[in-house]
């Protein structure tokens, strides 16, 4: 188990306008990227077969208008699409056979590290831990290394970390969220992926099951549900009140109203 930052699903009139209308545009490029966010909107709100069919008209779309970027950021979309339905052999093979080679051809890097992050993303739901490893570890991390971005490292160390833990390597997961991912956090003042990243490292000390790393969890649960409730992360706070109730630890404001 690890801590999902699920975000909040918010209505935008505008963007659900998009969804109705794009059609009306006689550019190529501009119902290409209308037709983008009209899928983008479509997938938020569940409506999976009909962000699918948007998505690929954009992408055919973009195809008219001789933009191979944009089209290849259409199909992602329809990948996305596909993971969401669990048709994992569909969304690898657009991601590998259509998505990455536009990437590598255009000698787009960082597009192409992320849409790696994603392929590791599909052997991971499938199960191949090892090459969903190897992916993060010798094709993506270097190229964030390379670029200087130190928060896209510090998001992929704590990718190699869900993979530890999946395999069962508790300290070496530990080991990675304490000393290489969450020091980038605090340092670049991200709160929302500090407290994310608190909460994973008490995951893990939980799930490790030492006694004397009670008082540990208890602190890192409490501060990371208190930064949530700070910063107005509702659907985090939420996630975070679950783990305590899981773990048995009581809700501060709970212990407060029994007072």
């Amino acid at each position: 188990m690890v801590l999902f930052d699920l975000g909040d699903i918010v209505g935008d009139d505008a963007l659900m306008k998009v969804a109705v209308d794009w059609n009306g545009q006689d550019d190529a490029g501009t119902q290409a990227s209308m037709g983008l966010r009209a899928a983008m909107v479509l997938h938020r709100t569940g409506k999976l077969d009909e962000a699918a069919a948007k998505a690929r008209d954009a992408a055919d779309a973009a195809e008219q208008a001789n933009d191979p970027r944009l089209r290849a950021i259409c199909l992602g979309q329809v990948a996305d699409i596909h993971m969401a339905r669990g048709e994992l052999d569909e969304a690898l093979r657009i991601r590998t056979h259509e998505e990455l080679p536009v990437y590598e051809k255009l000698g787009d890097v960082r597009s192409r590290a992320v849409t790696l992050g994603k392929v590791a993303d599909i052997h991971m739901d499938r199960g191949e831990l090892d090459e969903a490893l190897r992916i993060r570890t010798h094709k993506q991390l270097p190229v964030y290394e390379m670029l200087g971005d130190v928060r896209s490292r510090a998001i992929t160390l704590g990718k190699l970390a869900d993979i530890h833990m999946a395999r069962g390597e508790l300290d070496e997961a530990l080991r990675i969220r304490t000393h290489e991912e969450l020091p980038v956090y605090e340092k670049l003042g991200d709160v929302r992926e500090m407290l994310v990243a608190r909460t994973n490292i008490a995951i893990a000390l939980a799930t490790r099951g030492r006694r004397e790393d009670g008082p540990e969890i208890i602190r890192l649960l409490r501060a990371a549900h208190q930064a949530a409730v700070d910063s107005g992360y509702t659907a985090l706070q939420t996630q975070i009140e679950q783990i305590m109730v899981q773990f048995g630890i009581p809700n501060p404001d709970s212990e407060k109203g029994s007072g």
